[in-house]
């Protein structure tokens, strides 16, 4: 079993550019810190393939709506009250988890990488939108580096 306080996905044990391919499937909205655990893909010298849920695509139009307006830095303080003052929340099915999508963390991935492409790993949610960030709710990012 692993200690929570090492944070082993913000320090992996292994050198820059040292493997192929990183992947984190379904575990980015269980972190406290995604965009700490995203730096230390600095170990993948070819690809990162992230895959996880879109926060921005859950509820009624409305709720999308509100999450959407919320997002320019209200939004962390909206939950916080929503989830009775604490910053995780819990469910039975999933456990601990934060409020994610990996939307928030483009610029983090872009950064390393030359090509980025988003792959849908749900059916589209139509009901009211019709693009990615109000409408695909769970999809995988694939990040390709050449250097």
């Amino acid at each position: 079993m692993c200690d929570p306080s090492q944070r082993p996905g913000e320090n992996l044990p292994f050198d820059d550019s040292s493997v192929d391919v990183t992947i984190a499937t379904g575990i980015m909205h269980h972190v406290d810190a995604p965009a700490s655990v995203i730096a230390d893909f600095r170990v993948a010298r070819k690809a990162v393939l992230i895959s996880d849920h879109n926060n921005f695509a859950f509820g009624s139009t409305m709720a999308r709506r509100i999450r959407l307006a919320l997002s320019c830095g209200l939004f962390g303080i909206a939950a916080f009250v929503k989830q009775v003052f604490r910053r995780p929340g819990y469910s039975e099915d999933d456990g601990w988890w934060y409020p994610y999508s990996f939307l928030n963390n483009h610029a983090d991935v872009a950064r390393f990488s030359d090509e980025m492409f988003y792959i849908p790993t749900r059916p589209l949610n139509t009901a009211a939108f019709s693009n990615l960030l109000l409408n695909q709710s769970h999809f995988a990012v694939l990040a390709i580096k050449r250097s």
